[in-house]
C-alpha cells in the first residue's frame, strides 16, 4: 500500500517509486551520517583540542561540509539517472534541492554542535544516536508515502508528523525532486526557522560547557 506512489512530472512508469524513495533517502542518509559524525567530532579530535586553542565549531563544521559535498555529488548523479534512465526530463524545480540541502546540513550542524558538546561528558551519546536515527527515519516519510495515513482514522499521525523537524526538510526534497513542484514560502520559512532555533540553542550550550570540555577530553 505504501509503495503505490502516484506518477508526477518527474516520475512515471516503472521508476515512480524509485524516484520517490531516493528523493528522500539520499538527503536523509547524508543528514543521518553527518549528525552521527558530528556528535562524536569533539571526542574524535580530542588531541587537537587539548594541544591547540581551536574553536570547537571547526570540527563540527568540517564534518558538516563533508556531508554536504558528498550529498550534493550523490544528488547530481541521481538527477543524471532520472534524466537518462528514468526519462524524467530536466526540471528547474530540482535546483531547489541545493538550498534545501544547505538548510538540512545547517540543521545537522546546530544539532551536532549540541550533541558533540554533551558527548564529551556522556560518551554514550554517539552510539545512542546511531540507534535513535533509525527510529527517527521511520517517523519520517522517507521510505513510505505519507498518503497511507490519509484515512480519517489516521489523521492524527499526519498531524504529529508536522511536529517532526526532519519532515519539513524531507518534504522539501520530495516536492522539488519527486513532484517537480516549487516549494512553498511557508515551508522555506519553517526550515529556516528550525535551523535558526537549533543553532541559537547551540550557542548557550557550548558556552556553558566550553570551560570544562578540554578537561573532560
Amino acid at each position: 500500500m505504501g509503495y503505490q506512489s502516484p506518477p508526477t512530472k518527474a516520475a512515471h512508469g516503472t521508476f515512480v517509486f524509485i524516484i520517490y524513495l531516493y528523493s528522500g533517502l539520499l538527503p536523509w542518509n547524508a543528514f543521518a551520517e553527518t549528525l552521527i559524525r558530528n556528535s562524536g567530532s569533539l571526542v574524535t579530535n580530542a588531541g587537537f583540542l587539548r594541544k591547540l586553542p581551536m574553536p570547537e565549531q571547526i570540527f563540527v563544521a568540517k564534518e558538516t561540509m563533508t556531508g554536504f559535498y558528498q550529498s550534493l555529488a550523490t544528488l547530481i548523479l541521481f538527477a543524471l539517472f532520472a534524466i537518462l534512465a528514468a526519462g524524467s526530463g530536466v526540471h528547474p524545480e530540482w535546483l531547489q534541492a541545493i538550498p534545501m540541502l544547505m538548510l538540512f546540513m545547517a540543521f545537522a550542524y546546530g544539532l551536532g554542535l549540541i550533541l558533540s558538546a554533551v558527548n564529551v561528558f556522556f560518551r554514550d551519546i554517539q552510539p545512542l544516536m546511531s540507534v535513535l536515527i533509525i527510529l527517527w527515519m521511520w517517523l519520517t516519510p522517507v521510505v513510505y508515502n505519507e498518503s497511507v495515513f490519509n484515512s480519517p482514522r489516521h489523521q492524527w499521525i499526519l498531524t504529529l508528523m508536522h511536529f517532526n523537524p526532519a519532515y519539513h526538510f524531507i518534504k522539501g526534497f520530495q516536492v522539488s525532486i519527486y513532484e517537480a513542484n516549487w516549494i512553498t514560502p511557508r515551508r522555506w520559512l519553517i526550515c529556516i526557522g528550525l535551523c535558526a532555533i537549533v543553532n541559537l540553542l547551540a550557542i548557550p550550550v557550548l558556552g556553558k560547557l566550553r570551560a570544562e570540555i578540554r578537561d573532560a577530553l
